[in-house]
This record gives C-alpha cells, structure tokens and sequence, in this order.
C-alpha cells in the first residue's frame, strides 16, 4: 500500500513539473507598434498591430489656399486659390518624408522635403520642366524652405523657388499656406 501512495505521489509530481515545464515555454505575443521610425513604437511589442503613427501623418492630405511670389517674372505662379498635396514618396521606407505636390496655372512640381516635429522642410531640384502656359521647358526649377504645420491643421511657410529656363534666371522668396481639406 505504501508503494502504491509513492507512485501516485511520484505521478503527480511528475505531472504538476510538466505543467509547469510547459508554461515556461510558452511565448505570449505582445501586439502594438514595432516600427521604430513610429512616434509610438512600442520596445516590448513582438507584433506588430498596424498602429504605428508617424511625424509626416499630420503633413499628409489635400490643401487648399495660396502661394504667392513677389517677383513680377514669377507671377504667372500666384495663385489664391491653390490645391496642393503633401503626399507619401514613391519609396515608401523613410516616414520623415514626403512630396509637396503643388499645380500652379498649369505648372507641375513634386518637390520632395522632410517632417521633424511640426515642420516640413523642402531642399530639391528639378530639372526639365514643362511650363506649358509659357511655352518651354524650364532647365531647372529649385524649391528650398519650410513650413509648419498648426493645431488647426494650417500649413504655413516659405519656399525660395528658383527657375531656370533660356536666358531667365529667377529667385524668390515665395509664402504658402493652406488648409487641409
């Protein structure tokens, strides 16, 4: 009898370890944001639940509202009634940045710029640009500046555009700003 109480005692020992072996191996997923460009990425989460947010998702949308040059040459641009767009890159890896995508009377220019907090900052040349209301291909046309981006969703700046085409050979400090739409 006292054999048969040690091996019942040494079964449930044997299978109170296993229960406990088992646990130990178990990997419990943690869910949340495993992107460490993400304003929330989450050092503990082993899966990511898609909820990443990033500095430019603020940036991101359609616009409506101005863009205004001083220079008389680059007047045929002044618009108070301009649609522009901040829109993600083509290549997609780098969340900081974005694509100022603005159509000014028939002129087309995606300048790529960078989102750290609450600026967005262009620096790009583009050259061989179509000026169709002028007739020519423009050599280059530069954009360098930034604006930021309010509480209330307004965009606000500058850009210096520079334009070279033929024997023209502008720069100016132009201002934008816009509401996302």
């Amino acid at each position: 009898m006292e054999n048969i109480k040690q091996l019942w005692l040494l079964m449930a020992l044997v299978c109170f370890s296993a229960l406990f072996v088992s646990c130990e191996d178990e990997v419990v997923a943690v869910t949340g944001c495993t992107d460490e460009q993400s304003t929330n990425f989450n050092a503990e989460a082993t899966e990511d639940d898609g909820s990443c947010e990033f500095a430019r998702d603020v940036f991101l949308g359609q616009y409506l509202g101005a863009f205004t040059c001083d220079d008389p040459l680059l007047g045929f641009i002044n618009s108070d009634s301009l649609a522009f767009e901040i829109k993600e890159p083509v290549d997609d890896s780098d969340k900081s940045v974005a694509v100022l995508s603005l159509t000014i009377d028939g002129l087309g220019v995606d300048f790529n710029g960078r989102m750290e907090g609450n600026t967005f900052t262009v620096s790009d040349t583009l050259t061989d640009v179509m000026i169709p209301n002028l007739g020519l291909t423009a050599d280059r046309v530069t954009g360098n500046g930034s604006a930021e981006i309010l509480a209330d969703g307004t965009l606000s700046g500058s850009i210096t555009l520079g334009l070279t085409a033929l024997i023209i050979d502008i720069e100016d400090e132009c201002t934008i700003v816009g509401e996302k739409i």
